[in-house]
Parts: C-alpha cells; structure tokens; sequence
C-alpha cells in the first residue's frame, strides 16, 4: 500500500511542505498544473527530501511536445536519484486549442504516441543509437550528441496516464506504467468500465492478467480518497466539502480500500468509515485534503489503520 498527499506551488514554503510529507511517511507527493507549473516545485523538493516519490498529477501533455517532455523527464529522474513519475493528461479541446492554442485530434491515439515518443527519446539517449520516431502526430529523426544528456543513470522515469474514457484507459493499460483515475470517478465505473479497460490495454501489450481478480486495481493504479472533516456524520451531513470528499472515500471503497480511518484537523481518530469489508489493499492513494494543510494530519490518522 502506498499513501500519497499533495504539495503545493509556493515556492518559499515547498521544501520545508516535501520535507513535512517524507517524515510523515508519505510514499509520493504530486503536483497539478492548473494556475502554475507543475515541475518546478518537484525540483525543490528533490533537493530536500530523500526518498519519496515525486510525480505530476497531472502535466499537461498536449501542450508540450514529447522532446520537452523527455527533457524534463530526464532532468528530474536524475536530480531526483530515480524518484520522479511523469504523470500526463490530455486536458479537453478547449483547453488546449484555446488557451495553450496547440493541435487537438484524435486524443488517445495522440497520447499514445506521445508515450512512446518520450520513450523512444530516452532509449535514443541511452544507447546512443539514432533517433528514428515517425508518426501519425510526432516525428522526432534529429539528434547530435551535443543534444544528447546520454544514459539516465537512474533509469527511465515511470510515465503515468489520467484518463475517464475507455479509449485513453487502453492506453494507459497498453504503454504506461501507472494510470491516474478522475477524482469523480465512481466506484461503479471503476469496477466496470476501468480495470476491465486497463487489463484490454494490458493484454494488447502482452502483459500477463492470468490470475488477476478484475475486481482488484492493477499494479500501479493510482486512486483518489480523501479525509473528513471533524466527524463520521460528514458521511451524511450536508456540508461545504462533506458530500464531495465522502462521495471520493466511497468511491473507490470497493478496489481496496480497509478500515479507513477518519481525522479531524488535529489529526486525532474521531470515528470509522465502515470501509474493513472490502478486498485487497489498493497498489496506490492520494489524500485529498477538505481544507489546506490537512493532508499531513489526515495521514497520520491513516498511518495507524491501513
């Protein structure tokens, strides 16, 4: 079982916050792009911590290219000592055509691609063999080694995938290492349209699911939670955050999730959410915290009952 929290996008306070989440015992913090950058804040925590995982949740993929991607990629695995996860997402068209004004068709064909360009990229940088990607969206065919980093000595870094659709699940499932569900995806949808689309994506890469339960995530899934405000009655009271976070926790309640514990914002035990019932613990989780700077107080209360 791995737990993750958030980190957030001031810079003044983001390696004293990387710091705080390590000696919590978080397994990975992430970062989303949606008024700042998404990278720059994982620079600064590689620097000031030493083993959690750092990753993007998410980047936005169609606004780069797979070169600016690969770079960035390279550059954190590296600086990160191989803690860094590429976590990408498509955004929607309007997004993308509007306000990053950059192409949009064919959105899991296109991340597909993208994927394995990155990769593609990587590998050429590795070996040192000749660059050689041509497709339908990316072409990459130029590098010279004063271009070239040469061989990560990390590794390459783990590319994981957001996506809601069956078609960009596939994907995720087929090329990435990890797949990042949608905060209002429920526990139905999961169940049912998801994992049975991660393991199709899976089987077209000739990935082995022989013995694996359909009801269990696949290895590497990456599943939203959250905490509760002060009480259990937030799982039925109305209030600003209640129904949401609740509606997040319940979720996801039947992919894994046992004796999940509620906190107050001391971070003190106030009840059970009645989750014990359930198979399997789930490979990965985030906390999604109802009120800044929760998220390490939540954990702890988790900590204690996983």
């Amino acid at each position: 079982m791995k737990v993750d929290g958030g980190l957030g996008f001031d810079l003044t306070k983001v390696a004293a916050e990387a710091k705080d989440r390590e000696e919590a015992g978080y397994s990975g913090i992430w970062t989303a792009e949606t008024s700042h950058d998404p990278f720059f804040p994982l620079l600064l925590a590689a620097e000031h911590t030493k083993q959690i995982e750092l990753g993007t949740s998410i980047a936005v993929a169609f606004a780069r290219s797979p070169m600016t991607l690969a770079n960035v990629g390279w550059d954190l695995q590296a600086y990160s000592g191989g803690r860094f996860i590429l976590g990408l997402g498509s955004q929607i068209k309007p997004h993308i055509t509007k306000r990053f004004s950059m192409p949009w068709s064919k959105p899991a064909a296109r991340m597909r691609e993208m994927v394995l360009a990155i990769r593609t990229i990587w590998g050429s940088w590795a070996t040192g063999d000749k660059l050689e990607f041509r497709g339908e969206f990316y072409s990459h065919t130029l590098m010279t080694p004063f271009f070239s980093p040469g061989p990560n000595p990390h590794g390459h870094a783990k590319i994981f995938l957001a996506g809601v659709g069956e078609l960009m699940t596939e994907v995720a499932g087929e090329v990435c290492d990890g797949f990042i569900c949608h905060g209002f995806t429920t526990e139905k949808y999961l169940r049912e349209v998801t994992i049975p689309a991660l393991l199709r994506g899976r089987a077209k890469a000739g990935k082995d699911n022989t013995n694996r339960d359909p009801a269990d995530a696949p290895d590497s899934s990456f599943l939203p939670t959250a905490c509760c405000q002060s009480s259990p009655e937030v799982r039925t009271t109305p209030t600003p955050s209640g129904p949401f976070m609740w509606n997040l926790k319940r979720r996801v309640s039947g992919v894994g999730l046992r004796n999940f514990t509620t906190a107050n914002m001391n971070g003190t035990v106030t009840g059970n959410c009645s989750l014990n019932t359930f198979p399997t613990s789930a490979p990965r989780m985030v906390m999604v915290p109802s009120t800044a700077g929760s998220t390490y107080r939540a954990k702890k209360a988790y900590s204690s009952s996983i």
